[in-house]
């Protein structure tokens, strides 16, 4: 395909499936004008064109790489903290749940003592 001065060539594909359709918008809605069955590439003949210089170049400019080491004075959130508070809250549930465990048998071995006995009598 030539193109002003430029050359590209043009590779075709076929499309799989019957997912790639031309719309339309008619007033508030959509109107389908065609399905897609086959895929156009166009690419730049050569290197040394103007639209590969212009293409390479902006792909360039967008991943642009930064320096490899950077140096944080504030890292933030320490994710072991969370895993230590965790384990301190488990702890102190074990803690309560065993007094609790002892003052109820506590109070039922006093309770199994008093009441009416012979002795009382």
């Amino acid at each position: 395909l030539h193109l002003g001065s430029e050359v590209f060539d043009v590779y075709k594909q076929p499309l799989q499936g019957d997912h790639n359709h031309l719309f339309i918008r008619q007033g508030t809605g959509l109107q389908g004008q065609a399905v897609f069955r086959t895929k156009l590439t166009f690419r730049p003949h050569s290197t040394e064109s103007f639209t590969h210089r212009k293409m390479t170049l902006s792909l360039a400019d967008r991943s642009q790489k930064t320096s490899g080491i950077k140096v944080l004075s504030q890292v933030g959130f320490d994710p072991d903290q969370n895993r230590y508070e965790k384990i301190k809250k488990e702890e102190e549930k074990l803690r309560a749940s065993l007094r609790r465990e002892s003052k109820q048998k506590r109070v039922r071995e006093r309770g199994a003592g008093r009441g009416l006995s012979t002795s009382y009598l």
